[in-house]
């Protein structure tokens, strides 16, 4: 008796060991977060750098900060509100902190605004509720159509450490055929996304303004408060997409037929809904 005591000890251990392995084990996995795999399918898609990219923080060298920042984001938002050209080129310099996402009509804003420098150049010198008004709209993620009319290459950069290798490519889009930079808005493709989108070249980008392709392009809202002197030369506004998170060629088709139209503003008003200021995180 005493030696099959002496078996079965042993044995009773090791059940009860390996049966709470397999509790263990399966606890784990219930309460593993379910947007684990999700977020590893994206990376698996897109991987985009960030913080330091090829020896080049996200602050950059030199110029502003802050600003350098926001340019080298390197996530893409999780929300994109349908905004057109002209919207984004009619916001004020410094939105108040009330106001919504709304189309121009509805700010009774011009198309065109003129700019008078309210701001200092640095972001640095803005007082602390400025930055938090322009944090609550810088963001937001848009996604837009119009006509790519001409894109370059833009080398020194404050915001890529001034290395010839690091370059932003700037594309420019307009609400309508025939209008040109004066009206237009400026996009611009940073190194961390253009690693991550190897086909997004500048010749790729050229060969849609040849022929003034009609595209959707998905990214950030920023606010490029240093060119003040270019408003109304080389674009409508200091407010700019960048960093592009998604560039779509579209297909020839009616121009009226775009993002706006009667089919989505329901979804279109839920968006600005959601998107108001006093529904962002602080």
């Amino acid at each position: 008796m005493k030696s099959h005591r002496r078996v079965i000890a042993p044995l009773a251990c090791l059940a009860a060991s390996t049966a709470l392995l397999a509790i263990y084990s399966t606890a784990s996995a219930t309460h593993r977060s379910p947007s684990a795999p999700n977020r590893s399918r994206r990376a698996a898609l897109v991987h985009v750098a960030r913080g330091w990219f090829r020896g080049c923080d996200a602050a950059g060298w030199g110029g502003d900060l802050a600003l350098n920042r926001q340019k080298n984001r390197g996530t893409a938002p999780r929300r994109y509100l349908p905004m057109q050209v002209a919207e984004i080129n009619a916001l004020p310099e410094l939105p108040p902190a009330g106001v919504a996402l709304l189309p121009a009509a509805a700010l009774r804003l011009p198309a065109a605004p003129r700019y008078r420098p309210a701001l200092p150049r640095e972001r640095s010198r803005w007082t602390p509720q400025e930055r938090r008004a322009l944090r609550r709209w810088e963001a937001r993620g848009v996604v837009v159509r119009g006509y790519l009319i001409a894109a370059n290459r833009e080398r020194f950069e404050a915001g890529n450490c001034y290395r010839p290798d690091l370059y932003d490519e700037h594309f420019w889009l307009v609400q309508r055929r025939g209008e040109g930079k004066a009206q237009g808005l400026i996009a611009e493709i940073t190194p961390r996304w253009r690693a991550a989108r190897p086909g997004w070249t500048l010749g790729y980008l050229r060969r849609l303004a040849r022929r003034q392709a009609r595209v959707e392009i998905r990214g950030w809202l920023l606010l490029d408060q240093a060119h003040p002197g270019q408003v109304g030369k080389t674009r409508a506004g200091l407010w700019e997409v960048h960093p592009v998170t998604g560039l779509t060629a579209l297909p020839r088709k009616n121009p009226a037929q775009g993002l706006l139209t009667a089919g989505n503003r329901k979804a279109r008003a839920a968006n600005v809904k959601a998107f108001a200021p006093g529904r962002q995180r602080r």
